[in-house]
């Protein structure tokens, strides 16, 4: 009952918006904002079509209790082509493993620069642990707020 009504609300802001997010579009302003489709946003106009069929994926999600069907793919950096393309991946992928073939990608060893670059090492529980303490709640929150004062 309640996927019912919120299919037919969404639906319906989709449609008494498309037109005047066109209409901003044309004329060079700022579209209005969603608020059931809020997640497309991104999007500047959302058509009835689009909005059916994000409804039917927000229905896949609750069915699986809020799991994607399909994880995301993992970053090459940490796991290489080997783990994703070819006879032997662990998580196939198409996409990659057509490219590799056609020579659209191609293997480079990185290992020189990969494990010295800040961005591809994967930070330990300490390090999370001593960035939430110092910079999120010391910093930021203790710091430049009345949070936890009386």
């Amino acid at each position: 009952e309640n996927w019912a009504r919120l299919e037919k609300d969404i639906l319906a802001e989709a449609n008494a918006l498309w037109q005047p997010c066109i209409d901003c579009l044309r004329n060079g302003e700022r579209p209005p904002e969603y608020t059931l489709l809020s997640p497309l946003n991104h999007r500047a106009s959302v058509s009835p079509k689009v909005a059916k069929d994000y409804v039917l994926r927000l229905k896949k999600l609750a069915v699986n209790n809020w799991v994607p069907e399909q994880p995301p793919r993992p970053a090459l950096g940490y796991v290489g082509f080997k783990e994703v393309a070819g006879e032997s991946a662990i998580e196939f992928d198409v996409f990659l493993d057509e490219s590799l073939a056609n020579g659209k990608l191609f293997p480079v060893d990185q290992s020189k620069w990969l494990f010295s670059h800040s961005g591809m090492r994967v930070p330990t529980q300490e390090l999370f642990e001593e960035t939430y303490q110092q910079e999120i709640m010391q910093n930021n929150l203790i710091k430049n707020s009345k949070f936890g004062r009386y």
